[in-house]
């Protein structure tokens, strides 16, 4: 131990994940049960993290996180049949989605470099491992400063999510940069927060700045239980400022972005009966869509807007979480497009633990995902665009412990005309899936 302490290792502590995610999956692209040759998939995924936690120097503390994402069971490259990857095979698959430093200084907390940002389950601003079918991973370099007082909780973010200029270059054509600013006050209400806050993103297209897409999402919201939490409930109000010069189709010079959006939920956690506990809970989105072509997009747009996926919100097995049923996930985050159809989806819930299985337990989901404006007028036709459809989703889990968990299930969905078309005979069979997961965490610090 004394020639760690000289190398400075002495105080190093370790974390991580190993994630396993399973699929078989029919109908994703064609929706067409007689469809020859057929679209089905079955694709196991998985993702590798290692991170490592030290003290650097005086109060300043670091982390390093290295990652394996984007690769599948079987041999992923050239070569024999249930061959081994090599080292320089899987050099590309590694990656080091954190290098950040801790200090405290004036009573805030200063992070600065390559970081995960927002909280899971987050509509709008989210970015790092996320639980798509092909547990997607996203980082972002920048400085976080946050302080807590009894009151309030403020926290501030300014980073970049891209960056394609060359050392010593002026061109700032692909640069995309984020800001973050957020208010927290606990306990206003008891059992309860309250938060408001405002997101930048923008995006710089190519060599001149009349072509930059400016998106602005101002949000205030609440959360919180009742009765130690035998009743909860959250809501929150999202609207977008901000103007796009990237391409305007209608004459003009910008298009103003106008959408809004309301997030709302509840739930109702019974006292357990003698077979069991069950919960019921319910949520309504409703963004903002729309209708007509002109220079205001009445859609409620995400940080899609400036090409960042900033989300860990899901809706539906299938329509939230399937990278083949539209490549990133339509009901992943909330942008349906320029001038789109936005959403309104409405989602219930129950779940069951039984009491001869304790570690176990079932849930049922079922969402309607339906779009606010479900037809659009060019000025010389109306285009009927329709809703996206209905998915039921049956889940049973088993948590082993708080770090090792399994889960598997079974998902329908009966797609739409948004996601089929209109056209008369066209193919709109139900997509299908069976899926599996699994997560083994550990050490103290187990990231999100």
């Amino acid at each position: 131990m004394r020639s760690w302490a000289m190398l400075g290792f002495e105080n190093i502590t370790y974390d991580g994940s190993l994630e396993v995610s399973g699929v078989n999956a029919d109908n994703e692209v064609d929706q067409n049960d007689g469809q020859s040759p057929s679209d089905s998939h079955s694709d196991v995924d998985t993702r590798v993290r290692i991170g490592m936690n030290a003290p650097i120097t005086d109060d300043v503390s670091g982390r390093l996180e290295f990652t394996r994402v984007g690769s599948r069971w079987g041999r992923n490259f050239s070569g024999t049949a249930g061959g081994a990857n090599s080292l320089n095979d899987e050099e590309s698959n590694i990656k080091v989605n954190n290098a950040f430093f801790d200090i405290t200084l004036w009573g805030w907390r200063w992070r600065a470099g390559r970081q995960y940002v927002g909280n899971e389950g987050d509509l709008v601003w989210f970015i790092g491992p996320r639980q798509d079918d092909i547990l997607s991973l996203d980082a972002i370099d920048g400085l976080d400063v946050r302080r807590a007082w009894d009151r309030v909780i403020i926290d501030i973010f300014g980073g970049k999510a891209r960056e394609n200029n060359v050392q010593g270059s002026a061109n700032d054509a692909g640069q995309v940069s984020l800001k973050n600013l957020t208010a927290t006050f606990p306990n206003v209400l008891p059992n309860s927060n309250i938060w408001a806050g405002a997101i930048w993103g923008s995006n710089t297209n190519g060599t001149n700045t009349s072509d930059s897409t400016k998106l602005q999402i101002y949000r205030v919201g609440i959360n919180g239980g009742i009765r130690e939490n035998w009743f909860t409930y959250r809501g929150e109000v999202l609207v977008n400022g901000g103007e796009s010069n990237a391409a305007v189709p209608f004459g003009g010079s910008k298009v103003k972005f106008k959408g809004k959006a309301f997030d709302l939920g509840a739930g109702l956690n019974l006292a357990e009966t003698g077979v069991g506990g069950f919960a019921f809970g319910g949520d309504f989105l409703w963004t903002s869509g729309d209708d007509k072509a002109d220079n205001d997009d009445k859609s409620f747009r995400d940080l899609n807007a400036v090409g960042v996926v900033s989300t860990d919100r899901y809706y539906g097995e299938i329509f939230g979480r399937s990278n083949v049923l539209s490549g990133l996930p339509l009901g992943e985050g909330v942008d349906t497009g320029s001038q789109g159809t936005g959403y309104t989806i409405i989602h219930l819930d129950v779940l069951y633990k039984p009491t001869f299985a304790p570690k176990g337990w079932a849930r049922l989901d079922y969402y309607n995902l339906g779009a606010s404006e479900s037809s659009f007028n060019t000025g010389l036709t109306t285009i009927n665009t329709g809703d996206y459809g209905s998915e039921w989703d049956l889940t049973l889990g088993y948590r082993h412990s708080d770090n090792v968990g399994f889960e598997a299930g079974y998902a329908m969905l009966t797609p739409d005309d948004a996601i089929t078309g209109s056209a008369p005979g066209t193919p709109d069979d139900n997509i299908t899936k069976w899926f599996a997961r699994t997560k083994i965490a550990w050490g103290t610090a187990a990231a999100k």
